[in-house]
Parts: C-alpha cells; structure tokens; sequence
C-alpha cells in the first residue's frame, strides 16, 4: 500500500530517499482535508488558485481538471493534487456558507437528502425579491407534511410594509404572520396543524400589507415525507 486509505496521504518506502518531501506532501494533504472547507464547485482549475484551497470538480471537467470529476482538486505546493471523496465526508462549502456532506455522489446540504420517513431540516439563505410576496427556490417536496418554518433575519426586511408573513404560494398566511422585520428578529412559524403539500410548495414570505423592497433570511424548514416498502 502506497498511501493511507481514508485521505490518501503518500506513505514513506523502505529506505526511501527524500525521505522529507513525502512526508511534506502528506502534511500538506492532511492540513487541506482535514476539518475540509471546499472553496467552491466547478469543472475547470480558477484563474488565480490560492495554497492550500480545495475545489469540487464538477462533470465536463477541463485543461488540468480533466478527467478528475467528482474528485476533490487541491492547490498544493503551486500544482493541483487530486483526491477521492468517501461518502459521508463532511465539510464547509464556502460560496454558499453551509455544510455540506457528501453522499457517494454529490455534495449536499446538511439535512437535505435524509432517508425518507424521517423529519427532514433543511436550512437555506434566502434574499428576498422586490414586489408582492417572495418565494424560496427551496420547496417542500411534494406528498411531504410541512411542519413548521423557522428564520432570523440578517438584513432588515425593507418596504412599505410593517410586518411579515410566512406561507406558501397557496395560502400566504399559512405558517404564520405579524412577524418583525428588523435585523436580529427571530421567527418561529408554524401552522394549527401540519398540512400534505399536494405539489411541490416553496416557501413564501408576504408583507401584512405594502410590499417589499428587500432583505436576507436564514431560513430553516422541517417536513417529513412517508416511506413507501421496499
């Protein structure tokens, strides 16, 4: 065996020669992967990488990436080092600011992809759009019981409006309204009872009254989708 299982790290031969610059490399592949933070997800090497960075290559991989989909591409020592994922690797993906977890396959947000017949938490930014009402791009999945929405908001929502309301494109009242808008609120949205989402639903934030101008929401979501026999 010439390297380690888990993070592939290059291991010393017997009576090697230089010995130092295999155990320099292992170090570096170790201080990238370990507690792994992924820069961003793209099918070709960034212009101007920096050290010790790590990109997921995405498919239709290209110029020094080529060939290299679904791996992992490290910027180390000024040359690009590739590795293999394990499913259930965790790491802090960057460009969207959440954790990601990998599942074999893809790199997926913490909470979106369990089993179903469980409760599933889903946590998401979400900008608010201009106008009348604003819709997540995340959306119940359909036959799933939505349970309740919960948010903080980081940018103050903006408008001629007084307070929010939470639902979805069906019944803008459903989980809840008269909710603050100034940073730092926090909103705890849920309904009477939980409710089937026949089709997919996204989740749509309403101002009581006026409309909105802008604003950022954490925004965290719980649901829960039966299992079906195997």
């Amino acid at each position: 065996m010439s390297e380690t299982a888990q993070f592939q790290l290059p291991l010393l031969a017997p009576s090697q020669a230089q010995k130092h610059v295999t155990v320099n490399e292992a170090l570096t592949r170790l201080d990238a992967l370990a507690n792994l933070r992924i820069v961003s997800e793209r099918p070709d090497p960034p212009a101007d990488p920096a050290e010790g960075d790590v990109h997921a290559v995405t498919s239709g991989a290209s110029g020094l990436w080529a060939g290299q989909e679904g791996r992992l591409a490290l910027r180390l020592s000024g040359a690009w080092v590739f590795v293999s994922p394990r499913a259930g690797w965790s790491a802090w993906h960057a460009a969207d600011a959440r954790a990601v977890r990998f599942d074999g396959t893809d790199w997926i947000a913490e909470g979106a992809a369990m089993p179903l017949g469980a409760i599933t938490t889903t946590e998401f930014e979400h900008i608010l759009a201009p106008g009348a009402y604003s819709d997540t791009t995340f959306r119940f999945p359909a036959n799933s019981v939505m349970f309740g929405v919960g948010a903080r908001v980081i940018e103050e929502v903006t408008g001629t409006l007084n307070t929010l309301s939470v639902g979805h494109d069906t019944d803008v009242y459903w989980f809840g309204w008269g909710f603050d808008t100034a940073a730092g609120t926090e909103i705890v949205a849920t309904p009477s009872w939980p409710a089937r989402a026949s089709s997919e639903r996204p989740v749509r934030f309403s101002p009581d009254s006026g409309t909105i101008a802008g604003g950022r929401l954490l925004v965290r979501v719980q649901y829960y989708v039966p299992s079906v026999p195997a």
